[in-house]
């Protein structure tokens, strides 16, 4: 059962208006109404939330109490954490302590600290089954980050913005007042937005030795927890934190465990798993929590669980960091910015738009998916009303219904430009194929069939060159890479660049798309593949272009130099 620190409930208590009763709900949860107050006593979050539910709906002052109960928070308060939070160097060095030791204040909450193209995230994770205590909590913990903040750093810290998983409980001025940002909601995450400069500036008391003394002090008090979380649900937890970048490897996970890949494997053995059970298992839950309780699409809990691999994000970061780096201003359209962007929902597109002059258009899977064309339609149109100037989109190789995507751009009236591209190198190293490698073996049903596999890289450069130059209006750049390859030829590149065999293994086509159906990929995933697989791959695209030599100037990378980079990067090492 998931716990919580009985500091939490007297704070709560001491904010209540004057004459509400409370002796009642703190006999409830065995504590005395005098204290003592002592960090380290836990109780069960389901009751905490119960008790803070209750408090509110009798309180005259319930729209507010939260805000204010976090705003009571002092950093002194919260034990060796929290002068572990506020001897930190930094307000960045507090957020990442908060997010290695959060668990002393209970194993209901986690932070994480996540860069976005807006600045940080400080992100809060609590278990619990939303109910109306957990989301009163929520606001209070996050009213108590924004104070504790405030009270460590040597800058005048005010947040960019504050994120709310749920609706609001009331008129959104009085959190927009409280917090002195602009507060969000129904946003899927519950975090504080901070600018990089904010989170960067010292701390007042700010004293690395002094930090890892109490840092000494917190890992003993870690240790010694008798958390409810064991380690197959450590693992999924932070495994789900990163599905959206693709299915992620046991290094990377072991990492964020603080432990060695050998030892998280050893000890998930211990307890019945194997590292790959606990992702899949992971993938499973999540997947299905989404389909049941948003209105996500299929493809696009595909996209959140990592069950299929995303052209946008692979191209959109690339172009994002070219762009931030050459001076652009840029705003990033996901689901996790700020404002939010989703293809399935045209509410939010205006305000994503609004002060655009240039777009980036990637549809998510791909614009060969039913739908794709009213979506483009719809998104093309409000851009120009909306006074874009400019429009590069990706489109598919070789894929008539992404011809008619084009159309629709051709034919807006705004400058244009289209890149066509199919098979990704970075298929088998960000991508689906990833685990293939890993394992040795790539058993896709593809045959001899040739593709002029292209880099991302090459594909991000000659879309920041077509947003941000004058002469690609107009243009339609059809980029390829440098050699017809079959998924033979990558095997034999790949085994040469890891030192290892990996191996092709063809297998047939409606076995392929059985076997995905029954490993529980969504429904529009298997679409997808069974198009690309039996469509795309027919030899409609073998053949070379020049369009990265047209767009830039240069010849595109080959297979074989990206795999040598990417091998240098460790990520095909074997789990």
């Amino acid at each position: 059962m998931a716990q919580i620190t009985s500091l939490y409930v007297y704070k709560v208590l001491s904010q209540a208006t004057p004459g509400v009763e409370t002796g009642d709900l703190m006999g409830k949860l065995g504590l005395s109404m005098n204290g003592p107050i002592d960090p380290t006593r836990m109780v069960s979050s389901s009751e905490y939330y119960d008790f803070f539910a209750a408090l509110v709906d009798r309180d005259p002052g319930g729209l507010l109490l939260p805000l204010k109960i976090g705003a009571s928070m002092r950093s002194d308060e919260y034990g060796a954490f929290g002068l572990a939070w506020k001897s930190a160097p930094t307000l960045r060095g507090s957020f990442k302590r908060a997010e290695r030791y959060g668990h002393v204040l209970g194993s209901a909450e986690t932070y994480s600290l996540e860069e976005t193209a807006e600045g940080f995230l400080f992100n809060l994770e609590k278990a619990g089954d939303g109910c109306p205590g957990m989301l009163l909590s929520n606001e209070a913990s996050m009213a108590a980050v924004n104070t504790i903040s405030r009270e460590v750093s040597s800058s005048n810290f005010v947040p960019l913005a504050i994120c709310f998983k749920h609706a609001p409980r009331g008129d959104t001025r009085v959190y927009e007042t409280h917090f002195g940002c602009p507060v969000h909601f129904e946003t899927g995450r519950d975090a504080v937005l901070a600018s990089k400069e904010s989170i960067e500036s010292p701390n007042k008391l700010g004293d690395e030795t002094i930090a890892r003394f109490f840092d000494q002090h917190l890992e003993q008090q870690l240790n010694s927890l008798k958390s409810d979380i064991d380690l197959q649900q450590q693992v999924r937890r932070v495994v789900v934190k990163v599905l959206s970048e693709g299915v992620p490897r046991l290094s990377r996970i072991a990492s964020e465990l603080k432990m060695g890949a050998r030892t998280l494997q050893r000890r998930l053995s211990e307890q019945g798993y194997s590292f790959q059970n606990v992702v899949d298992m992971a993938q499973r839950d999540l997947a299905q929590r989404l389909l049941r309780e948003t209105d996500y699409s299929l493809a696009e809990v595909a996209f959140l669980t990592g069950f299929a691999e995303q052209s946008g994000f692979t191209t959109g970061k690339r172009v994002v960091d070219q762009l931030k780096d050459n001076g652009y201003e840029v705003r990033v359209g996901s689901r996790s910015a700020i404002p939010s962007f989703d293809w399935g929902n045209e509410k939010g597109w205006d305000a994503c738009l609004s002060g655009v002059t240039s777009a980036y258009i990637t549809y998510s899977p791909d614009l060969a998916m039913p739908g794709a064309t009213d979506a483009i339609q719809a998104f093309v149109g409000l851009a120009k009303r909306r006074g874009v100037k400019r429009l590069v989109l990706l489109s598919g190789r070789g894929e008539a219904e992404a011809q008619a995507c084009e159309a629709i751009v051709q034919e807006s009236g705004i400058e244009w430009t289209i890149v066509r591209a199919s098979w990704f190198n970075q298929n088998f190293s960000e991508g689906a194929f990833i685990d293939m490698v890993l394992n040795g073996a790539i058993t896709l049903p593809a045959g001899d069939q040739v593709e002029p596999f292209v880099d991302v890289d090459d594909i991000a450069d000659v879309a920041v060159a077509a947003l941000t130059e004058d002469n690609h209006n107009g243009r339609i750049y059809e980029v390829t890479g440098p050699r017809l390859m079959t998924f033979a030829d990558v095997a034999k590149d790949l085994s040469r660049a890891t030192g290892r065999e990996i191996s092709f293994i063809d297998v047939p086509h409606k076995a392929f798309i059985t076997e995905m159906e029954n490993a529980g990929a969504p429904e529009d995933v298997v679409w997808m593949l069974d198009y690309l697989f039996a469509t795309v791959l027919d030899g409609r695209n073998a053949h070379l272009t020049d369009g990265v030599q047209q767009a830039l100037g240069r010849p595109p990378k080959d297979f074989a130099a990206f795999a040598e980079e990417v091998a240098n990067t460790g990520i095909w090492e074997e789990r």
